[in-house]
């Protein structure tokens, strides 16, 4: 049994940030006839809903970066993980250090919510005004960040390559924790992602595997932060129009995220499949 997962923007996503009409119903059509198939992506709850119902996913999705596994047709969360509070308390004095000043996305009493002081630049300003408008995340200006009551779920920071180069190598250094720094290919901006150890894409997709009883995974992706998903999959596939050097990481390469790549690999594979039954039987 197999289970494909894929990554969302600049993979499954055109361009536009949207699934096409020919890639919803080629997967939708294989899901029908026995295909397994879900998502990881970088986004959350709030921006993944809409995108995400088109497609008849049975199967948990992974968000965050593998923060949280979320079932979208319960509306619940399968699986979280969390930072310790007192590490949390440390990276905040390092990051200022370096006059980082993260996001903190925490949660309270079944309350998501995101404390940041101050907006430092144009990325974290359009960030929060799409995201300040959903209902499954409150925004929340303080002039410090306290964490003291809520368990705190990940850090995050928008900025350029070259300010937030240096202190991501440091908290690598530092702390056990899943540190990236990546390309938002729609901002233009990096982002500085710190989850909890075993929060990413990759544990998250082997949790699924295991979970479901699936003997081989296969993914696809484009970008730094799908390296750890391509490290455990049997298969890996990366987009022509991806990051470069996570190409090289992949089994192999396929077409761009606007030529319905995805799709039409798993679908050629399938068909190729069945073909070669028909020819043995």
């Amino acid at each position: 049994m197999n289970l494909y997962i894929s990554d969302l923007d600049g993979t499954l996503l055109n361009s536009e940030g949207k699934l096409s009409e020919y890639t919803i119903g080629t997967i939708n059509e294989m899901i029908e006839n026995g295909l397994d198939f879900t998502i990881a992506t970088a986004r959350g709850f709030d921006s993944v809903k809409s995108i995400l119902e088109p497609l008849d996913l049975k199967y948990p999705v992974i968000l965050n970066n593998g923060l949280f596994i979320y079932d979208l047709k319960k509306d619940q969360v399968f699986k979280e993980y969390s930072i310790n509070l007192e590490i949390a308390n440390n990276l905040l004095e390092d990051l200022s250090g370096y006059g980082v000043y993260p996001m903190v996305s925490t949660k309270a009493e079944e309350a998501y919510r995101v404390y940041y002081s101050g907006i430092q630049n144009h990325g974290e300003k359009e960030f929060i005004k799409f995201h300040g408008q959903s209902s499954d995340l409150k925004f929340i200006e303080v002039e410090s960040i306290d964490l003291k009551h809520e368990k705190v779920l990940s850090m995050f920071s928008i900025g350029k390559k070259e300010d937030l180069e240096e202190v991501t190598d440091y908290l690598k250094e530092k702390y056990p924790l899943e540190i990236n720094l990546f390309y938002d290919i729609y901002s233009k901006y990096y982002w500085l992602e710190i989850n909890p150890l075993n929060a990413s894409k990759g544990a998250a997709s082997l949790y699924l595997k295991k979970e479901y009883g699936f003997n081989q995974l296969i993914t696809f992706g484009d970008n730094l932060n799908d390296l750890s998903m391509f490290e455990i999959s049997d298969e890996s596939y990366a987009m022509a129009s991806g990051n470069a050097v996570v190409k090289p990481k992949a089994t192999g390469i396929i077409g761009s995220n606007d030529e319905d790549s995805v799709a039409k690999y798993i679908k050629n594979r399938r068909m190729q499949k069945y073909k070669h039954k028909e020819e043995i039987s």
